[in-house]
């Protein structure tokens, strides 16, 4: 039937969120009665407070950790996380996105064998076990996802792994573990949220539902983002992460996920920043992302051809036009259009060059 629209509830079962709310991880662990938890990170976080504090808050002689995390998550790094997570019964990611794909990669290592070749064949996952608690550190948001990236390093390619099953099944979002997040990560992963916010209400499955989340989220990214000193606007930020990609499955990706997900295994660029050197008269919001010879949001702006200088365009997927021959056509086109006029004038560059 024309304008039926299907929403499905978000992948997991629970997200606890506030500041402090990382001190609850001891009690999610004993619910779920476990008595031997791996943690899995990286070595800059391993370096930080945040893993002590953690370790402390479940129990020392209960917790084993896996501290070699790599982005983009290569199959030898899942394999030897595996490896080190053989015995546990829970599994908690403390870290980004790669931390969280690494750890949804083990679960599944550790059901479904070590053949990456004969897992992609097996898919999608409905059944793995093994609970996975996240505490992300930074704006990624693949916490709130059904799907890992694994990279094959030989290849070059980042294979995208799905299924219910893959989800943590609690999230906690504590601003306070993103004050030790290098400034550029949290604001090129933060990046990455507003290029999903755009797409998800540019897509063709969006829903009243949905645009309400995103457009909120978007709202509190342009306000918040560039604040990331301030505890209370990294649990903003960290909450508009949740309302953005549990809302994934529900709007679909774009050219813009793909593009990051391929450039990133197969170049090792950062999720959030690109190899284009925009103009800054051209593209004011890439200010936001980092220094401006390795900015991502070129991918969102001037996608007619015609240079954004001239047209101030915004392109999309399904439209190869700009943002000013859409505006009067499409009315989530024109709030966003708006919304981003209003918004990117008063950024500041918030990493050095």
């Amino acid at each position: 039937m024309t304008g039926v629209r299907s929403i499905r509830r978000a992948a997991n079962e629970v997200v606890i969120a506030g500041r402090g709310a990382a001190d609850n991880v001891s009690a999610v662990v004993e619910r779920l009665g476990a008595t031997s938890v791996t943690v899995v990170t990286t070595p800059s976080v391993a370096a930080s407070p945040l893993l002590d504090r953690i370790v402390s808050a479940i129990g020392a002689d209960k917790v084993t950790t896996f501290t070699q995390s790599r982005a983009h998550t290569p199959e030898k790094t899942v394999l030897d996380a595996a490896d080190a997570a053989e015995s546990a019964d829970v599994l908690v990611s403390l870290g980004g996105s790669s931390v969280v794909d690494l750890t949804k990669g083990v679960a599944l290592v550790l059901a479904g064998g070590r053949d990456f070749d004969a897992l992609r064949a097996s898919g999608p996952f409905r059944s793995l076990t093994l609970p996975h608690i996240a505490i992300p550190t930074t704006l990624s948001a693949a916490e709130f996802t059904a799907a890992a990236g694994i990279t094959n390093t030989e290849r070059g390619v980042k294979e995208i792994y799905l299924g219910a099953s893959l989800a943590p099944r609690t999230v906690i979002l504590d601003g306070d573990f993103g004050e030790y997040t290098p400034q550029r990560l949290w604001a090129g992963t933060g990046m990455k949220l507003v290029a999903d916010c755009i797409e998800g209400m540019l897509s063709a499955r969006a829903t009243r539902f949905t645009d309400a989340l995103l457009l909120d989220a978007l709202q509190i990214l342009l306000s918040d983002l560039g604040s990331h000193d301030d505890a209370d606007a990294r649990q903003r930020c960290l909450e508009a992460a949740h309302m953005t990609l549990s809302n994934l499955h529900n709007v679909g990706v774009g050219a813009t996920a793909a593009l990051r997900h391929q450039l990133g295994g197969g170049a090792g660029l950062p999720h959030g920043e690109g190899p284009d050197r925009p103009h800054r008269t051209d593209h004011r919001c890439a200010r936001l992302a980092g220094p401006p010879q390795r900015s991502r949001y070129r991918y969102l702006f001037a996608g007619c051809g015609r240079s954004a200088r001239r047209c101030g365009g915004i392109s999309t997927k399904q439209r190869p036009t700009c943002r000013r021959c859409w505006s009067a056509r499409d009315s989530r086109f024109r709030l966003l259009s708006d919304l981003l006029d209003d918004e990117c004038q008063g950024l500041v560059v918030v990493v050095g060059e």
